[in-house]
């Protein structure tokens, strides 16, 4: 895919939300995939805290320690990892983590390798904050995902590495052996990780791996707003 198809491809998706909204007026059955809008209602018991706590809590600016403690024993359980709870910063959505990640870390100017397709508003956050996004031309031939020979290749080396498995729009994974690898070359060279595992829930036959199980000094960025069906929340 080329630059110019690939600049273009947010229109596509535009047109595809107004296909998907006019077959769902005509009573047709939609999962809306071409927004990454969650087919479903939050979790019960989640509502069910909500309304207690809007009806019954102060309502102040917001910290949960208690919320950090329960995300560091998802990763235990689901992952095997022990994420201190300090290591836990709550935003509102993980578009707001992803700015503060790259505004916070990287200094004006800072090199950020992406790959090529990839979720579109990555570039754009890039390109707002100042920053150079190095895009990975990735095809059929490596499942639309870097590999650890991409990044091994580029030349300078990069300050940060964009990887995001499952991807959006692909949907391909990266394994755990090509996590490993890439990890190594990123360590070796220096580069930072920041792996978007926004949609770690929605997966078929093999598990997601965080890349935290191959570099613990990987950041990563999840939501609940995708596989929980909390968006905006």
């Amino acid at each position: 895919m080329n630059h110019a198809a690939f600049r273009v491809a947010p229109f596509y998706a535009v047109e595809l939300n107004r296909l998907a909204n006019e077959r769902e007026r005509r009573g047709l059955p939609v999962i809306h995939m071409e927004v990454g809008q969650p087919s479903a209602g939050a979790p019960r018991r989640a509502v069910e805290i909500g309304h207690r706590a809007l009806a019954e809590l102060p309502q102040g600016y917001w910290e949960s320690g208690a919320l950090a403690e329960r995300i560091a024993g998802h990763y235990r359980e689901r992952h095997g990892l022990a994420v201190d709870p300090e290591r836990v910063v709550l935003t509102m959505g993980a578009s707001a983590a992803i700015v503060l990640v790259l505004s916070t870390l990287f200094r004006r100017d800072a090199r950020v390798a992406l790959p090529r397709p990839g979720y579109p508003a990555h570039r754009n956050v890039l390109h707002a904050l100042g920053l150079e996004p190095v895009e990975l031309d990735c095809g059929a031939e490596t499942r639309f995902q870097p590999t650890a020979a991409m990044v091994a290749a580029l030349d300078p080396a990069p300050a940060a590495l964009i990887l995001t498995s499952p991807s959006n729009p692909t949907g391909t994974m990266l394994d755990a052996a090509e996590q490993k690898s890439i990890a190594a070359v990123c360590r070796a060279r220096g580069i930072r990780i920041l792996s978007d595992e926004t949609y770690h829930g929605i997966t078929f036959g093999k598990p997601a791996h965080s890349m935290l199980e191959a570099e613990p000094d990987a950041i990563v960025v999840n939501t609940f707003s995708k596989y929980w069906c909390m968006t905006g929340w």
